[in-house]
């Protein structure tokens, strides 16, 4: 919030996300609902994908998710694990593409590259077959596309569908246990 990375909106509480250009203009703007039983997820129009949301670091390591809310909820995740999480840089793609990648190795010197992408195990299309796990096929794809271009690259693939998912099942647990804790 202090970076001017994150707000909410006053009318509908939504998230809002934004990436900037290197002089520090606005270039991409991604909507997200706060609400459970009302999804909500949209870009802003005019938006340009290829500017990622990041959290920078000080290491040559980036960690690539596809929502600025995962690489969020990736970084608790590591300081929850007492790891040092302002060490390593988070990006956000936006979704599956790796322009935001590409920018962001332009500007950034970078060794190694972990692709935090989706686990769409799950995954369904709307006549309820099943699809593909995009997420993981894109993470493959890209691993081997940055191998080949020099840097050192590896995988790193949630326990449910996302690192957010992750997140709040661990918060859940430990509301759990607190609540078992204090009726015992």
């Amino acid at each position: 919030m202090h970076e001017k990375k994150l707000y909410q909106q006053d009318k509908t509480g939504n998230c809002v996300f934004v990436a900037y250009d290197t002089d520090g203009t606005p270039k991409y703007c991604s909507l997200r609902g706060t609400r459970p039983e009302r999804p909500f997820k949209h870009d802003r129009e005019h938006s340009d994908k290829s500017y990622p949301f990041h959290i920078i670091g000080k290491r040559q390591k980036v960690y690539v998710c596809e929502s600025p809310i995962d690489a969020m909820s990736h970084a608790t995740l590591a300081k929850l694990k007492g790891l040092d999480w302002k060490a390593d840089h988070r990006i956000s793609l936006g979704c599956l593409s790796d322009l935001a990648l590409e920018r962001f190795l332009q500007h950034h010197r970078i060794h190694e590259i972990i692709f935090c992408l989706d686990n769409d195990h799950n995954a369904t299309f709307r006549d309820g077959s099943p699809a593909p796990n995009w997420g993981q096929e894109a993470a493959l794809k890209f691993a081997h596309k940055y191998k080949g271009l020099g840097y050192q690259t590896s995988i790193q693939t949630p326990q449910c569908k996302d690192f957010n998912e992750d997140l709040k099942a661990i918060r859940l647990s430990t509301i759990r246990s607190d609540t078992d804790r204090k009726r015992g």
